[in-house]
């Protein structure tokens, strides 16, 4: 570009930016221009001055601003006055009431960075506040429950001894209110249709005491309990003390099912002089049957090919017979107990066949002195002896009714040893009633699977 249109660019350029400024400054009397007097423009050097100058002046700004007087200082504001720790505790209690947990946990540290005690001060200020206005301090006090005259007291207590004497102490029967309620009713018993008798209502109470008492006795206490749900006085008849207190003395016999020191009287005072109640609660091992144990495991067999695998199922059963005397029959064996509860008696001799004694203490079951009764038979040397550790409970099916196994020991009675046997593929006992065990005839009638 040459020199002169150089300078005609300079010279437009110039006077485009003075024409801008001149539009944009102010107009009035009270205004000013946008440049105080004491700023000035400097001119633009001409194009020989830029050369002999050098690329550094053209860098240099073409506005040189001449310092401005200084505005007056403001004055400093002064520092904020620090807050007492009751003050910013106040707040983080504020805070923590309308849900600003965060700013209220910044605060109750930075509260308790300055006052370790603010907690109980702060208490002690809201307490003389409540004092002068009831109603103050009502909606920031969290911790009025723990408060006490002169701060905070933070006790533990630790208990050394029972609350009560659990052998003093005895439940109500559930069916004494509703047996109290009866008491003013007249009872009888009334034909559903006017057409058709009704026997029974001639039937004395005392007959019918006695057929129940019966039932009882052979142990159909299932038909017993429905026959007593079927109206009022049937379950008034049905819950007769004198009914149940001949179950429980005919089953609770010491020292099999009790301990020696335990009488069935100390059990019936225990459970509010109610022997029904005894009998549905107090553990007791089920002599009318059986318990039995179906066990599963798999094991492998021999394939014909390599393309086939043989998977064999096998099924064993475990046999529990308690009775009355104190013995147990105890039976493993592969058959089913379509097959084995027939038979399953005193006189039985077989593979899996052992007798032993059983007591019962609490809900623990113990059972020892397992041993072949055919060994003393024949004359041979009893090598080993089994003992068995179990516990007695109920299930949904019904009460007393499951065992589990924890342990079974094997005796060495020549060394004394006692080895524990494997329990891998053991399943809990089950009982099933067993009608009756006819010594000779056809198998008894039994209820498999039936847990009442």
């Amino acid at each position: 570009m040459a020199a002169p249109d150089l300078e005609r660019f300079r010279s437009e350029w110039q006077a485009e930016l003075q024409a801008r400024r001149t539009a944009n400054a102010p107009t009035g009397p009270g205004s000013s221009s946008s440049l105080s007097p004491t700023t000035s423009i400097a001119p633009l050097p001409t194009s020989s001055q830029a050369a002999a100058a050098g690329p550094s002046t053209l860098r240099s700004p073409a506005v040189s601003a001449v310092p401005l007087p200084s505005s007056p200082p403001r004055p400093a504001s002064p520092p904020p006055l620090p807050r007492a720790p009751i003050d910013i505790y106040r707040s983080a209690v504020e805070a923590e009431q309308s849900g600003q947990l965060s700013d209220a946990l910044a605060l109750y540290r930075h509260a308790f960075r300055l006052d370790n005690n603010v907690d109980k001060a702060y208490a002690r200020v809201i307490a003389a506040e409540e004092q002068v206005s009831p109603r103050a301090g009502k909606t920031v006090d969290l911790l009025r429950e723990d408060r006490r005259e002169g701060g905070f007291e933070f006790k533990t207590t630790i208990q050394t001894s029972p609350d009560y004497d659990l052998a003093a102490t005895s439940k109500l029967d559930p069916l004494g209110p509703l047996l109290q309620s009866f008491a003013s009713l007249t009872l009888g018993f009334e034909q559903e249709e006017d057409i058709r008798p009704c026997p029974i209502a001639n039937v004395p109470d005392e007959v019918l005491v006695y057929i129940l008492r019966l039932l009882g006795r052979e142990g159909d206490l299932q038909t017993l309990e429905r026959w007593g749900g079927s109206g009022r006085k049937m379950r008034i008849l049905s819950s007769d003390p004198i009914l149940w207190k001949q179950l429980v003395l005919s089953h609770y016999i010491p020292p099999h099912q009790l301990a020696p020191t335990i009488s069935p009287h100390s059990l019936a005072a225990h459970h509010g002089s109610s022997w029904r109640r005894v009998w549905i609660e107090r553990p007791r091992i089920r002599m009318d049957g059986v318990y039995i144990a179906i066990c599963h495991y798999m094991r492998h067999g021999q394939a014909e090919s390599l393309w086939t695998s043989v998977v064999h199922l096998i099924t064993f059963h475990r046999f529990l017979r308690f009775l009355p005397d104190g013995r147990v029959l105890s039976l493993l064996t592969t058959q089913t107990p379509a097959e084995v509860v027939p038979i399953l008696q005193e006189g039985l001799r077989m593979k899996g066949m052992v007798h032993g004694r059983w007591e019962l203490r609490g809900d623990r079951v113990r059972i020892w002195g397992l041993r072949d009764p055919g060994l003393a038979e024949r004359g041979e040397p009893l090598k080993y002896q089994f003992r068995m550790d179990a516990q007695l409970k109920s299930s949904t099916r019904g009460r007393h009714n499951k065992i589990n196994l924890d342990s079974y020991l094997s005796l060495n009675m020549a060394t004394g040893e006692e080895l524990p046997l494997a329990l891998k593929h053991q399943r809990p006992f089950y009982f099933s009633k067993v009608l009756s065990w006819p010594s000779t005839g056809p198998p008894p009638q039994q209820k498999h699977g039936l847990y009442d």
